[in-house]
C-alpha cells in the first residue's frame, strides 16, 4: 500500500510540473496571456474588497484620447482613479530559473529596468489628463509582491521616481488596502447621507 502510495505521488508530482511548465510557457511566450492574468488578479482583488462593477469600479473605460486603463475605480463626488495591469515576467522567471548569483543579478537588474520602462511609459499616457474627474496619478498594478521586490532591490529609486512621475506602483497587497480605503470612503459617504 505504501509503494503504491508514493507511486500515485510521483505520478501526480509529474503532473504538477507538467502543468507548472505549461503556466510558465504561456506566460512567458503571450503578453496577451500576461496581461489577462494580471487583469483576473486585478479583478478578483476588487471584489475580495467587496466593491461593485459598474457603481465602484468599470473596467476598460475609453480616455479622451482613446486609451483604455484597465480598470478605473470611482470615489464619492465623481473622482476616478485609473488603473493599469503590468506584468514583466520574462526576465523575472530566467532570474528565477539562473543557475549563478551573476546570471541572477544580470536577468533581476534586466527586470528592473522593464518595470521601470513601464512605470514611465504609463506616465506619459496621462490617464490622469484623459479621463473626466481623475486624480492627480495612477496606479500600475504589478499581480504579484515577488515581482516588486525583484526591481525595487536593483534599482532603489525605483518607487520615488515613479510616484513623481505620478504613478504609485501597487501590489496585491498595497492595492487592496487601497481598495479597502475607497470602500470606507463610500460608506462614510453613504452614512453623511443618511444623516
Amino acid at each position: 500500500q505504501l509503494l503504491e502510495q508514493l507511486d500515485s505521488l510521483g505520478k501526480a508530482t509529474n503532473q504538477l510540473r507538467g502543468q507548472s511548465e505549461s503556466l510558465v510557457t504561456a506566460l512567458r511566450g503571450s503578453s496577451s496571456a500576461r496581461g489577462e492574468w494580471g487583469e483576473v488578479s486585478l479583478r478578483n482583488l476588487v471584489e475580495l474588497a467587496g466593491m461593485s462593477q459598474y457603481c465602484d469600479f468599470s473596467e476598460q473605460v475609453v480616455a479622451s484620447d482613446g486609451q483604455r486603463p484597465d480598470m478605473v475605480i470611482t470615489l464619492p463626488g465623481g473622482e476616478k482613479i485609473p488603473v493599469d495591469v503590468k506584468v514583466t515576467l520574462t526576465a523575472f522567471l530566467d532570474g528565477m530559473d539562473a543557475e549563478t548569483d551573476a546570471e541572477r543579478e544580470t536577468y533581476f537588474r534586466a527586470h528592473s529596468r522593464k518595470v521601470r520602462e513601464r512605470a514611465k511609459d504609463l506616465s506619459r499616457k496621462s490617464y490622469f489628463d484623459q479621463l473626466e474627474g481623475s486624480i492627480d496619478y495612477v496606479v500600475m498594478f504589478m499581480p504579484g509582491e515577488q515581482f516588486l521586490d525583484a526591481a525595487i532591490r536593483y534599482d532603489k529609486n525605483l518607487l520615488v521616481d515613479a510616484t513623481r512621475d505620478r504613478v504609485l506602483i501597487s501590489t496585491p497587497v498595497t492595492f487592496l488596502a487601497l481598495l479597502k480605503t475607497v470602500q470606507l470612503i463610500w460608506r462614510n459617504e453613504a452614512a453623511a447621507k443618511n444623516a
